[in-house]
């Protein structure tokens, strides 16, 4: 059986997880999942409180390291440079991470403008972008990443 891992990123701010963003995306996920042979695996990560700690995440993605699962969703980010998220996505090469752009509206060419874990340089990584209902990019979303897919 496929597990897919999804993190529930939620927003630093009361409001935006009040919407639902983890609902979003595995709604989404579940669109295009085969209709049998897999299970979901949801890791909450931040709640409504700022932290300005690395710990929550750093610990879900270890746990996540630990399940060995088929693929793992992130749809967050941040502009800091993790080694420890970046090791465990190489060491994890069979695993397929699919992971977002982001919604600062960068250019994430430029050296000053970064974004992770979308610009770690590794195999196992697709990088996603939203678009609206009419397949237009989000006004919202980074670019300048060759290859990333956009996706409802």
């Amino acid at each position: 059986m496929k597990a897919i891992i999804l993190f529930l990123l939620l927003s630093l701010n009361a409001y935006a997880s009040q919407i639902g963003h983890g609902t979003h995306v595995f709604g989404s996920i579940i669109k295009y999942a085969p209709k049998k042979g897999w299970c979901a695996i949801i890791v909450k990560v931040f709640n409504s409180y700022k932290s300005s700690s690395d710990v929550p995440y750093l610990n879900a993605i270890e746990y996540v390291e630990s399940l060995h699962p088929d693929y793992v969703n992130i749809s967050g980010g941040s502009p800091k440079y993790l080694g420890e998220e970046r090791d465990i996505i190489h060491r994890l090469g069979k695993t397929k991470f699919i992971v977002a752009i982001g919604n600062d509206k960068k250019d994430l060419q430029s050296p000053n403008n970064r974004f992770f874990p979308a610009q770690y340089e590794e195999s196992n990584i697709t990088v996603v972008a939203a678009i609206d209902r009419n397949g237009n990019p989000n006004s919202e979303n980074n670019w300048g990443l060759p290859g990333t897919r956009f996706e409802l």
